[in-house]
């Protein structure tokens, strides 16, 4: 059996194709650069060419391209989008509207448009398979496991941040395990439009494989618990630092006691040492978080116990460094670059049984 597996983050896309029949190091994988900062570059490109822009495909990451069509937009230029493609900038096409984005329903630019289209995919499993068969891998891929962020669509009026963190405890109040927020293609929530969109894109690039989705900070975290010395009998924080949240989740015996999420600008080694303890120690309330501009937490036990292991993951794992607490980095399939795709495999396989 093979699993393509992609993790598409802010910064770049980790992808490994895994073969049961090879040992995870021996597996073939890759880390390029992500979509979003493809997309990014080509409404930049615009704004220096003075182009208006008419945008459409999938709802894709926002990040560095929404902020990108933002000064688009401060410098006079006029950005148009379907209404498909506008889910990338906000979830509320009325927010995207405030933007001085137009959105639309037709999928061909107006008549006389004379500025740049731009086609928004970030999901492009022919090509990535394609560069795999060139390097010598050959064989039907049976699985494909995609990994992307999506807060949900939040009830007019209640922030984003809210409703991400409240969906978490809801899926995992009712099955404690991080494999709950792993869905296959037909079973993704409906207010999840992103992760809607990367399953249906891929769908349609290999319908012959079973295709599951799942959020990207969760799938670090349980991609840490795949570090061939985690504790997977005990009660390990799993910390996932990455470009835009940093999650803790503590688990005890593979079982969620708790979460905090947060975004990662707001850490600097102490401060993220002094909420992972109020964490711990319920010290810190899920109002704390949120009012502090993160998204909130949770706790699922009245105490938690004092966990015997710390695993870190993420380009910004290195703020653990001065946190003064004891951990060590997790390197599943020896390379922590692969902590999400070997969380989506640890979740195929959970879902699959």
């Amino acid at each position: 059996m093979r699993m393509l597996a992609l993790d598409i983050g802010v910064g770049t896309t980790d992808i490994m194709l895994i073969d049961s029949e090879k040992n995870s190091e021996n597996c073939s994988k890759a880390v390029i650069p992500s979509p979003a900062r493809r997309h990014a570059a080509a409404v930049r490109a615009a704004t220096k060419g003075k182009k208006d822009l008419f945008i459409l495909g999938d709802t894709v990451g926002g990040g560095e391209f929404s902020s990108a069509l933002k000064r688009h937009v401060a410098a006079g230029l006029k950005v148009t989008m379907t209404e498909e493609a506008a889910f990338s900038v906000r979830n509320d096409l009325d927010e995207v509207r405030e933007r001085g984005i137009a959105v639309v329903a037709d999928r061909s630019p107006p008549a006389g448009f004379a500025g740049d289209v731009l086609w928004l995919q970030e999901v492009q499993i022919g090509e990535i398979v394609r560069f795999f068969e060139a390097a010598g891998e050959s064989g039907a891929v049976d699985s494909v496991a995609i990994a992307v962020q999506d807060h949900g669509v939040s009830p007019k009026g209640v922030s984003n941040r809210t409703t991400r963190i409240e969906r978490f405890r809801q899926i995992i109040s009712r099955d404690r395990r991080l494999e709950s927020l792993c869905f296959e293609k037909s079973q993704v929530p409906k207010d999840f439009l992103r992760l809607r969109c990367a399953a249906a894109r891929a769908g349609k690039e290999i319908p012959e494989a079973r295709v599951f989705v799942m959020d990207t900070s969760p799938v670090a975290a349980l991609g840490c618990l795949e570090d061939p010395d985690a504790n997977r009998d005990g009660c390990v924080l799993a910390v996932n630092a990455g470009n835009g949240h940093t999650l803790a989740v503590l688990l005890q015996k593979m079982e969620v006691l708790g979460a905090m999420e947060a975004h990662t600008r707001a850490f600097d080694s102490k401060r993220l040492g002094k909420f992972l303890r109020g964490f711990l120690n319920s010290t810190l309330s899920n109002e704390d978080v949120f009012d502090d501009g993160g998204h909130g937490l949770f706790r699922l036990e009245e105490k938690l116990p004092k966990p015997d292991q710390v695993l870190v993951t993420g380009p910004n794992r290195t703020l653990m460094e001065g946190s003064g607490m004891k951990f060590r980095y997790a390197t599943p399939a020896g390379d922590v670059m692969m902590t999400g795709p070997m969380g989506l495999n640890r979740a195929v396989q959970h879902r699959k049984s």
